[in-house]
């Protein structure tokens, strides 16, 4: 009998190793028709399609099946870590500045979320970080690079923090392939106490599958498959993280097509006199010219009206004037940038009225 999961988690899976196997309670005549090409992947529970995918993330990162754990994305793994390892009352810390989902889970869970804040160029302060841990703290939350800014952070800074604490230090590294710098996988031997996690949402382009994977010492992957049910990505989900991984020209493709696209966004939005931040990743954070006299939510329905959109920066707890986006095609991105051009253009007419008033 195959089984997936560990101790209580433990259940039957199906292997596809008999033609005859009447163990399964599935639907004999499969899905509709229409799905020919996913009939496989459909009819089935995925522990097979788990297998093959742990053992291609094993050689791409050289590490051993259980160093790895997959989720529904990073929000759903993020969400299995924090109900696992945050108690009620224990304190989850993280960048004032950084990806915010993790918070309702940590709430979810009864813990107390601790925001610290950030260095003037927006950067991570792990001064400030170290000064906050008081020994109340059980997960500390980073994103490398950061979202939204796109900085890469020290990693001898991160060393350092893994150093001075016990906690568990969640990295999460979904952009981290539009990146030159390295990946705190390299730190992965050395802590047991590390936590780094991958997204096939970014740059390998499957956002609607819902799939992201942990690397991480045995014994955390153990507690927290402990914790959570069994089959928690599908099947199709993982046999298309698996063809992704094997089409390396795609990423390549994908990679120079985003930083090409990167640039036209950068240069153009200059080019209107918006400040971008230098950006190490695929999203830019961006804000207003100071002479465009409107607040951000002002501005995005302006956008909206132009059937544009962006991300406000209060969403990361950015102050009143910043907005993040993130590169599309080329003809997205030119309507973008003449939707912005159209505001302007109002902008002035606004003014050129008001004064004749």
């Amino acid at each position: 009998m195959k089984t997936h999961g560990t101790g209580f988690t433990e259940v039957y899976a199906h292997s596809n190793a008999f033609p005859y196997d009447l163990s399964v309670n599935i639907n004999p005549l499969g899905p509709t028709n229409k799905l020919q090409i996913l009939r496989k992947f459909i009819s089935c529970y995925p522990g097979n399609s788990y297998a093959k995918l742990i053992a291609a993330l094993c050689k791409l990162h050289i590490v051993n099946p259980k160093q790895i754990a997959l989720g529904a994305g990073l929000d759903g793994l993020l969400h299995d870590f924090i109900l696992c390892f945050l108690k009620p009352g224990e304190h989850f810390l993280m960048p004032e500045v950084t990806f915010q989902n993790p918070c309702f889970s940590a709430a979810l869970a009864g813990g107390i979320v601790k925001k610290i804040p950030m260095n003037n160029d927006l950067s991570v302060d792990f001064e400030a970080l170290s000064a906050s841990l008081v020994g109340k703290e059980s997960i500390i939350f980073l994103c490398h690079p950061n979202n939204p800014t796109g900085l890469l952070e020290d990693l001898t800074k991160i060393k350092q923090l893994l150093k001075a604490t016990k906690a568990l230090v969640i990295i999460d590294e979904a952009n981290i392939e539009y990146t030159s710098g390295p990946s705190c996988l390299s730190l992965l031997s050395q802590f047991s106490n590390l936590v780094v996690m991958r997204s096939f949402s970014k740059a390998y382009g499957l956002a609607g599958m819902r799939i992201g994977y942990s690397l991480a010492c045995e014994h955390i992957h153990s507690k927290l498959h402990n914790s959570r049910p069994p089959f928690n990505v599908s099947g199709i989900a993982s046999e298309m993280a698996i063809q992704a991984l094997e089409d390396q020209k795609h990423l390549a493709d994908s990679l120079k097509f985003v930083k090409k696209e990167n640039q036209y966004l950068s240069e153009a939005l200059k080019g209107l006199n918006y400040q971008v931040i230098p950006s190490d990743s695929n999203t830019l954070l961006v804000r207003l010219p100071l002479e465009k006299q409107m607040s951000v939510k002002e501005f995005i329905q302006n956008l909206n009206a132009l059937n544009c959109h962006v991300v406000h920066g209060a969403y990361f707890n950015l102050p009143e004037g910043f907005f993040r986006i993130a590169p599309r095609s080329r003809d997205i991105n030119e309507n973008f940038i003449n939707a912005l051009k159209h505001i302007t253009l109002q902008q002035q007419h606004v003014k050129r009225f008001s004064s004749i008033i």
